[in-house]
């Protein structure tokens, strides 16, 4: 190859600007060789050429088409030639003009491979002198491509040998490709190919016949031409494998295949089926129980024909959030396997590496998101982490590629930019067994989706990448318009008026913007800056008043007053730092400084600074002002002035509280608001410090209490644990000397902010440096108590220093038993349907021995908890589709009130049994009409009172509390359970006094007692009485015993009503079925009422 770059490069003018011309190598990473340009004799251009390195592996064209710092030439223009070494393993040439988007620049694009080692070299040496010679000849597109075409696919007969000629003759060839919409996100369809033209008519030099056969497999489906055009824009989105197999007279063949991918363009092309869901823009895969490392996650993910996760922008990232959260059931599944590595090179003796997608995208800056001190591989000196996995939190953290940890699949991606899984693999063919290296030399490049490979030997795929990726004009939250950008550029504005500095930027790899940067600074700010250096001001109160004024938003009337900047934030802490370092040599009030001192801080950690912190959280976030308020801090209280002076400072973020004591057994801040001057955000919370004091002698403390710090300041912990600030920052000193033993007992009470977060930890904050570097440690302290319901965590100390709770996002006592509870449930209903189905075949089989009125309502109570359970577990969470949740909702609610009726009227004939033996009215067919029409009613009134709007939610296809509708449900059912417990009570009653009872013992009686109560609980309903008590958490025992009885209702009705009943035993044992009834079980008659007449 390097041969026929020293030919081809000979036909351009050496050194001329005219015509610039780059080799590049692109392979696992794409590297720029030289310009021609900058030589001026051939010699030279020779010499260089012989110094390109050969690399081994798959070429990488995705970097060097698309990425301008790797190649890609926004500069030139007019064409653009790749030429590939592609006779190591691909046998069909072919020219494909293509890059709708390079032609609207006014680029024609040719691909061609296969050029090294072949005579029909010598054709292209003219067509590229001929074209190369004039670059300001006027070229039509139509008449370039013929040109080309006929010197690529022109080689005369007999050239070659008669075989290899067959497969060079070949043309694969494809149309311009449709338009793609320039603005909005109203994409038009668009495909890499949308129309294939497969040629298979050619002969060899002898007029031998050879057989050109083109297969589309597509699933299970297999169609075969000679020659045929195969349209593919109504395909469904996928990739299709065109194989071509060349026969000659001798029965020698070969195999080539084309892959062409037809890509989403729009969400509705996404079609994912289950267990595969649409997230965002593609369908995922989330693997939770087989765990693999990252290189068998990655061949997992091959096999499904998808790809390891790749994620391309922020909307990815927060797309991710929500599905999953709802796959994290277990502390394993914290962490996920996706498409991102570290991809090492050795140049010039120097390794290089750099984070790459398994697509070959390089990482970009600002993307992906880097959990906090991640990655941290390179501080690792035993286990090298390589590969990334996503977290709870859809932070990225480096990790051993060796570990073996859930992963996530990707395929069907939306268009414009597919995914092309491309490792780093050594490509063979036929002719050749050994590794080929691949040194591709290229001039601008653009290129569609199309593949070419030789599958004999089943060797990895060489793909080139899709057309070229921009972001569209966009406007930021601060109304700021964005022009165009290629994929990785970094756009950068001047500030506007009133600031100094830059906005950036960042255009990533799907052609998104990233959030902007605006290291902008106000100049007034920035004035006050250079007056507090020069020492220009004396008066300090009004240096801090200058600064209160311009960062102030009430008094900030710009046109960007939405925020504080990160170049306003840092400047203004850099202002407070040096006022703080000459506060000695200033006699101004101390209360009036130490005021406005805290208002600025109060300004700088407002909730409408968040979006500028999150860019400094790498820094520390505000942990930088917290130091330089602790630093003022201590000065004022050194101060003589106010050494035995209380003073307190309110403000909407934080409350500040100055103090001395004489004598005192301990120290309490907040103090409860014995002095008034506690703010109301405080008055409301129950966070404290509390610290043992003695002494005779003096004593000076100091308090700060910080609102809410979790989002503007860093969660980053000494053993890089994933935690969350749970609650305000309490920040305490003792400014006098206090005993070791004093210096043991500071105890603390945080409010936590959310309850649904795990494992709290006690931390304080260790300072690195000045700028506010550090992280939370938990040295020192311990936790003393949690209260998961009053959301309180007590822990003990035995320092001071800025303190809070941080907590894990894991899973939750309450979820665990949420998912137990869900367990149970699932197992109880599959033995209840089975004990149901049981139960209904054995009447049915033994019918005429055990008909009465009691199996009659037996068997549609068995049918209607058989249609209810069958659609809770089919129904129950099919949320997906509106009209089917709806539908679900409709039928458990009706079927479940069927239930229920007909376990009233159950109650109802066992009342008549018991309490009027005598009675010969037959009631029944009006119980039967009730169990069936009152459902109908309660039921048809909701659907038309609610419009059906509370039937199902985004989470259950069920009644809505938040609605009411679901009293319609509970309200009946609650009627029932207590009518049913009444007459049980009853019957109990009756039972006991007949003369029978009177005879027993107390211990027969109370057994007699106990079996009545189990054989009526399950056919009337009445362990739902546990449902009554199982309303919050602190009452778990009843909801397990709600969860257990109830979804075992079905199999306790067979059990109790079969299996333990004598008349049924006695029924099987006559139509002879000794497997039920070869072990008589001894529990007494189970019939109630035995010595009344049957109704």
């Amino acid at each position: 190859m390097l041969d026929f770059v020293k030919d081809i490069v000979k036909l351009g003018n050496i050194n001329s600007d005219d015509v610039r011309v780059g080799v590049v190598l692109y392979s696992t990473e794409v590297e720029i060789q030289f310009y021609l340009n900058q030589y001026t004799t051939e010699a030279d251009v020779i010499a260089a050429i012989d110094k390109i390195p050969y690399i081994y592996g798959s070429t990488n064209t995705a970097d060097a088409m698309f990425v301008t710092s790797r190649g890609d030439r926004p500069e030139v223009d007019n064409v653009a030639i790749v030429l590939t070494d592609g006779v190591s393993n691909i046998n069909s040439r072919r020219t494909i003009p293509e890059s709708e988007a390079a032609r609207n620049k006014g680029i024609e694009v040719y691909v061609v491979e296969g050029m090294a080692s072949i005579p029909k070299t010598k054709y292209l040496y003219n067509w590229f002198r001929s074209y190369l010679s004039d670059r300001t000849q006027s070229v039509h597109v139509n008449d370039a491509r013929s040109d080309f075409r006929s010197a690529v696919c022109g080689v005369p007969p007999g050239t070659i040998d008669a075989f290899e000629a067959n497969v060079n003759e070949l043309c694969f060839t494809a149309p311009d490709l449709p338009p793609v919409a320039n603005a909005g996100s109203d994409i038009e369809r668009r495909f890499p190919v949308a129309l294939i033209t497969l040629d298979g008519r050619a002969s060899t030099d002898d007029k031998a016949v050879v057989k050109y056969t083109w297969t589309l497999q597509d699933g299970t489906r297999l169609r075969t031409w000679s020659t045929a055009t195969v349209n593919l824009d109504d395909q469904p989105v996928g990739v299709y494998t065109f194989t071509l197999t060349v026969e000659d007279e001798k029965g020698q063949s070969d195999d080539d295949t084309v892959k062409v991918t037809v890509m989403a363009s729009s969400e509705e092309d996404i079609q994912c089926d289950p267990p595969w869901e649409r997230v965002h823009r593609s369908c995922l895969r989330f693997n939770t129980t087989n765990f693999r490392s990252w290189m068998e996650a990655r061949k997992e993910c091959k096999t499904l024909g998808a790809y390891l996760l790749v994620i391309r922008d922020a909307s990815e990232f927060d797309a991710l959030q929500k599905p999953l959260k709802s796959k994290i059931t277990s502390q394993r599944l914290l962490k996920w396997w996706v498409g991102l590595e570290l991809r090492k090179e050795n140049l010039d003796e120097e390794i290089r590496s750099s984070w790459t997608w398994i697509d070959g995208t390089s990482h970009i800056r600002g993307l992906p998101h880097w959990a906090p001190g991640e990655p941290n591989g390179a501080r690792s000196t035993s286990i090298a982490e390589d590969c990334v996995a996503l977290d709870y939190q859809t932070y990225i953290r480096d990790d051993d590629c060796k570990r073996s940890l859930p992963y996530i699949c990707e395929k069907n991606r939306l268009s414009p930019e597919p995914i092309t899984d491309s490792p780093t693999t050594t490509t063979t063919s036929t002719s050749t067994s050994t590794d080929s290296p691949v040194s591709t030399p290229i001039i601008t490049a653009k290129t569609t989706s199309i593949s070419t490979s030789t599958d004999d030997q089943n060797n990895a795929n060489r793909e080139t990448s899709p057309s070229p990726v921009q972001c569209l004009p966009d406007t930021d939250f601060n109304g700021i318009e964005w022009a165009t950008a290629d994929a990785g550029e970094v756009k950068e504005k001047n500030c506007t008026d009133g600031y100094i500095g830059m906005k950036t930027r960042t255009c990533n790899a799907s052609g998104h913007y990233e959030n902007p940067t605006y290291n902008c600074t106000k100049q007034a700010i920035h004035a006050i800056l250079n007056k507090v250096k020069n020492n220009v001001s004396a008066d300090m109160k009004e240096t801090i008043d200058d600064l209160r004024k311009e960062i102030s938003f009430e008094n900030n009337n710009t046109s960007e007053k939405t925020t504080l900047h990160v170049g306003d934030i840092e400047t203004a802490t850099e202002i407070m730092k040096l006022i703080t370092d000459r506060f000695e040599a200033h006699n101004s009030s101390i209360e009036n400084v130490t005021d406005s001192f805290v208002d600025v801080v109060d300004n700088l950690i407002s909730d409408r600074t968040t979006h500028s912190w999150g860019a400094l959280l790498d820094k520390g976030g505000a942990a930088t002002v917290i130091n330089v308020l602790d630093e003022f801090i201590s000065k004022v209280v050194n101060n003589s002035a106010v050494s035995k002076q209380n003073m307190t400072v309110r403000k909407d973020n934080i409350f500040l509280e100055i103090g001395s004591v004489a004598q005192c057994s301990k120290i309490k801040f907040p103090n409860g608001g014995k002095n008034g001057n506690v703010p109301d955000w405080a008055m409301t919370r129950h966070d404290s410090v509390e610290v043992a004091c003695r002494g005779s002698g003096g004593l000076t403390f100091s308090g700060s209490l910080f609102r809410n710090m979790s989002s503007i300041m860093s969660s980053k912990t000494k053993c890089s644990r994933h935690m969350e600030i749970n609650a305000p920052v309490l920040a305490f000193s003792v400014h006098d000397s206090i005993t070791a033993s004093d210096a043991q007992n500071v105890t603390l009470v945080f409010e936590l902010f959310n309850t649904d977060l795990a494992k709290p930890s006690c931390s304080f904050w260790e300072k690195g440096n000045s700028s506010g570097e550090g992280f939370w440690s938990s040295e020192g302290c311990k936790l003393v108590e949690y209260n998961h319901q009053t959301g309180l965590v007590t822990c003990s100390c035995n320092h001071l220093t800025n303190f809070a709770v941080l907590m894990s996002p894991g899973v939750t006592v309450e979820k665990i038993h949420h998912q137990t509870l869900s367990a149970i449930t699932v197992v109880g209903c599959c033995l209840s349907l089975a004990g149901l189905v049981t139960s209904s075949v054995i009447y049915v089989y033994c019918w005429r021995m055990v008909k009465s009125n009691r199996a009659t309502l037996l068997l549609n109570l068995c049918a209607a908890l058989f249609v209810a359970y069958l659609a809770f577990l089919i129904g129950i969470k099919r949320t997906q589709t509106t009209g089917a949740c709806t539908f679900t909702a409709v039928l458990l609610h009706y079927v479940y009130l069927v239930a229920f009726f007909l376990m009233l009227a159950e109650g109802g004939v066992i009342a008549l049994m018991v309490l009027s033996p005598l009675t010969k009215r037959d009631n029944v067919p009006y119980f039967f009409a009730g169990a069936y029409g009152f459902p109908a009613i309660i039921v048809g009134v909701s659907m038309v009172a609610t419009q059906l709007d509370g039937y199902g939610n985004d989470r259950f296809c069920w009644l809505s509390v938040e609605s009411g509708l679901f009293w319609a449900f509970a309200g009946p059912v609650l009627a029932i359970v207590v009518t049913n417990l009444i007459i049980l009570v009853l019957v109990l009653k009756q039972l006991f006094g007949v003369a029978a009872m009177s005879k027993k013992t107390d211990a027969e009686k109370v057994k007699t007692g106990v079996r009545s109560v189990c054989i009526l609980l399950p056919v009337m309903g009445l362990t739902w009485v546990f449902g009554i008590f199982a309303v919050n958490k602190d009452t778990l025992v009843f909801q397990y015993l709600f969860a257990i009885f109830n979804s075992l209702q079905g199999f306790l009705i067979f059990l109790v009503q079969c299996v333990f009943d004598r008349k049924v035993r006695d029924a099987l044992r006559q139509r002879k079925l000794p497997w039920f009834t070869s072990t008589d079980v001894r529990t007494g008659d189970t019939e109630m009422g035995s010595t009344q007449k049957s109704s």
